[in-house]
């Protein structure tokens, strides 16, 4: 007999957190919480952060992580101000969590999400940020949307399929997903084994059955489609659970041809995990930082 479990306690399970307090990186601007949707919900709500001094002119654009039906945008601000300390802009956002009774799925996170690019882009020249060098990031949950902007702006399947009719004027570089879900159905076969059944459906909805609908969420369909990614990175490490999901992505990439760097953290004895390099402020998690940084200079494009 297999006992099922919510899907909260198989988080505290897989996932370490560590929740000693966090300290910022040097010192930032920030406009907080700013409704990119006027509805006054603290769903539809993002922080702009901006150098003191000595910018750099490029923008990240982060979504958190939190198995699609929790987490803030509040929850990373130390690893937020670790890039702006460097000199980016950061612009961080909040989004619906996954409800079957509310009815809310991951399409309806995408269309949150395009609608804070919108915002951003809208309001770029009052919140003296650039849009002309972006960078999506995002982690686990998070990374999947933030590959998944990358696939809507050059699909027209996946801009049919979430909706979405109106692409923000932006110029991404590349993608950055830590500890990225990849492979939505996997994920979503994995989850009825482990998880409770109110659980499978608020994180992949009453259409959890529905083989397409899994499918065209996934960023694993459209890359194998031929959708090509903008220059991505992808970090992970020996203990994390999810591992498998970097893996498969890196695979795919390389076996099609795509750009990626692949941060993977091997050592067995290392005491890491899900999103090492954002929750625990050790050595490792800052190289992964400082090959993050690397990666975002290398791969700075200004349209003409």
């Amino acid at each position: 007999m297999i006992i099922k479990i919510p899907m909260r306690l198989t988080f505290k399970l897989f996932v370490k957190v560590n929740k000693d307090p966090f300290k910022t990186f040097g010192n930032f601007n920030i406009k907080a919480n700013l409704q990119y949707i006027c509805d006054d919900t603290p769903a539809h709500r993002l922080d702009i952060y901006t150098p003191v001094k000595n910018g750099n002119g490029i923008t990240l654009f982060y979504i958190h992580g939190g198995g699609y039906c929790w987490g803030d945008k509040a929850d990373s601000q130390p690893w937020i101000s670790f890039f702006v300390d460097k000199g980016f802009n950061v612009v961080s956002i909040n989004y619906r969590y996954g409800s079957y009774k509310e009815g809310v799925n991951f399409k309806d996170q995408m269309k949150d999400v395009f609608a804070a690019l919108n915002f951003t882009a809208e309001n770029k020249l009052e919140y003296k940020i650039t849009t002309d060098k972006m960078f999506i990031l995002g982690d686990s949950a998070g990374g999947h949307m933030a590959m998944m902007v990358d696939v809507i702006y050059k699909s027209k399947e996946a801009q049919e399929f979430f909706g979405i009719d109106k692409l923000p004027n932006f110029n991404i570089c590349g993608v950055v997903g830590d500890s990225p879900m990849y492979n939505y159905k996997l994920i979503r076969d994995q989850a009825l084994k482990m998880i409770t059944k109110r659980d499978v459906k608020n994180l992949f909805s009453i259409n959890y059955k529905d083989d397409d609908f899994i499918n065209k969420c996934s960023t694993h369909y459209y890359y194998n489609k031929g959708v090509k990614p903008s220059p991505l990175f992808v970090s992970t490490c020996y203990h994390d659970y999810f591992y498998s999901q970097s893996k498969l992505c890196s695979k795919d990439c390389e076996r099609l041809g795509y750009d990626i760097d692949f941060y993977f953290e091997a050592s067995p004895n290392k005491k890491l995990a899900h999103d090492f390099n954002h929750t625990l402020l050790v050595d490792e998690g800052l190289k992964c930082n400082l090959a993050i940084v690397d990666f975002l200079n290398k791969n700075v494009k200004v349209d003409k």
